[in-house]
């Protein structure tokens, strides 16, 4: 992820209602680009920055700006969508707080003063109520933009939907969980072997059916216990 702090809001060329006016009148429009260093050379450095926040759309990052003393946040299209929240709704603190669940909505209280302070960047996992979707999984970075004025700071936000990576893990967990209690209660034999043969692992069951204990047969060959005869 770039660390670049200065990328700034695009007008939305289907939005232009909603973006392009609000965002020229802060400052970020034609001019702003050039005016915040994304440099006058025109179509070059813009056709990076569209690239990025493209990228940003794709990868599912929502981004945000908390512009002081206003208290006015500006969203991305990503972002909107992360909160739930219609993107013509005008966002401040306290509304982009509320979504949050109370426990955690402390800490990103937290976090906003933090950046603020210029106590360097913080960052949590914090959970979301979406209003359709139910409790969603954040991942949350705030920082203070280098370039902002002392007495008029302003915070760069960056927040990542990582709900399905929860339930992923979550997944996993449930199914290593079955799988033990399969291999543990089983009444059959169960190994797992390496490839010269060792044993790296044997279920319960081989007391009762060998009469050996398992740890008598992890990182050996079972092929050692077989009868000649029977090989």
């Amino acid at each position: 992820m770039s660390d670049d702090r200065s990328v700034q809001e695009r007008p939305k060329a289907t939005r232009d209602s909603v973006y392009g006016q609000s965002l020229d009148a802060e400052g970020l429009g034609a001019e702003g680009l050039g005016a915040e260093g994304l440099g006058a050379d025109g179509a070059g450095r813009f056709d990076d920055l569209t690239a990025a926040i493209m990228a940003t759309t794709v990868a599912r990052v929502g981004y945000w700006r908390l512009l002081t003393p206003s208290d006015k946040i500006i969203f991305s299209e990503t972002t909107y969508e992360i909160h739930g929240l219609p993107s013509d709704q005008p966002v401040t603190t306290a509304s982009m707080l509320e979504r949050f669940l109370p426990e955690d909505r402390h800490l990103m209280g937290q976090m906003v003063t933090a950046g603020l302070n210029q106590t360097g960047p913080a960052f949590a996992e914090l959970r979301l109520k979406h209003p359709s979707l139910g409790l969603r999984h954040l991942w949350c970075r705030v920082e203070r933009e280098p370039s902002s004025k002392s007495a008029d700071p302003a915070l760069f936000g960056i927040s990542i939907d990582i709900t399905e990576l929860r339930q992923k893990d979550q997944d996993l967990v449930e199914s290593e969980r079955h799988l033990r209690f399969l291999t543990t209660y089983s009444g059959d034999m169960i190994m797992r072997l390496r490839g010269d043969g060792t044993c790296t692992y044997i279920s319960p069951a081989v007391a009762t059916i060998t009469g050996y204990d398992a740890k008598e047969m992890v990182g050996h060959r079972p092929t050692r216990r077989i009868h000649p005869d029977d090989f």
